[in-house]
């Protein structure tokens, strides 16, 4: 049969493992959050280079059609 202080430093060291295993599991989250923004951001880089080039693009089309209404 365990002693009371047997149990409670059993009780302890539980306290401390699931702790330590909370740290350990909010680091990783915090760690995959910044992956996720690094991601975002890049993405967002990737849209506005998009947008520009759909913006680009689409005035060059419309001056194809003014030009060849003015040509021909």
């Amino acid at each position: 049969m365990t002693t009371n202080e047997e149990r409670i430093s059993l009780l302890e060291r539980d306290v401390d493992n699931e702790q330590e295993w909370r740290r350990e599991i909010v680091q990783e989250m915090r760690a995959g959050f910044e992956r996720l923004e690094a991601r975002i951001e890049r993405l967002e880089a990737k849209m506005d280079r998009l947008y520009i080039a759909l913006i680009v693009g689409l005035f060059g089309v419309i001056a194809a059609v003014i030009a060849s209404n003015w040509l021909g």
